[in-house]
């Protein structure tokens, strides 16, 4: 079994992606967790503190547009570099404890690293109220 190095955010010429090597690579480390719990409490504890990997490597989104046209309704989530920006600064308000305030365009992915981001609160942080 050949080993992909793990996905990360894409810079603007590579965007969207690899999603083939992102499904490949996913497939062989959740194989590798199921045999070894051991790598399964290494991951665990990589991604508590990192939510930009978290997502890029195991969160998924779905765009009900590309159903019946060839393309996948359901895809990575491959996020562009301002996604992954988007990530830090839902961090830096929550550590801060303050508000913060979010102008998107439709199409930006703004909700889905919402979603996600939420989903890695729930996991990592015992207790977060998310809603």
């Amino acid at each position: 079994m050949t080993t992909l190095p793990a996905p990360r955010v894409p810079d603007a010429r590579q965007w969207p992606g690899d999603y083939v090597a992102v499904w490949t690579w996913r497939c062989e480390r959740l194989q590798a967790m199921r045999r070894d719990p051991v790598q399964l409490m290494g991951a665990l504890e990589y991604y508590r503190t990192r939510p930009v990997e978290f997502i890029q490597h195991w969160c998924d989104t779905y765009d009900p547009r590309n159903a019946g046209r060839g393309r996948p309704a359901y895809m990575p989530f491959i996020m562009f570099k301002r996604q992954a920006e988007f990530i830090e600064f839902l961090r830096a308000v929550m550590a801060a404890e303050e508000n913060g305030l979010v102008e998107k365009a439709r199409d930006m992915g703004a909700t889905w690293v919402c979603s996600a981001f939420s989903v890695w609160l729930w996991l990592f942080y015992p207790g977060a109220a998310i809603g």
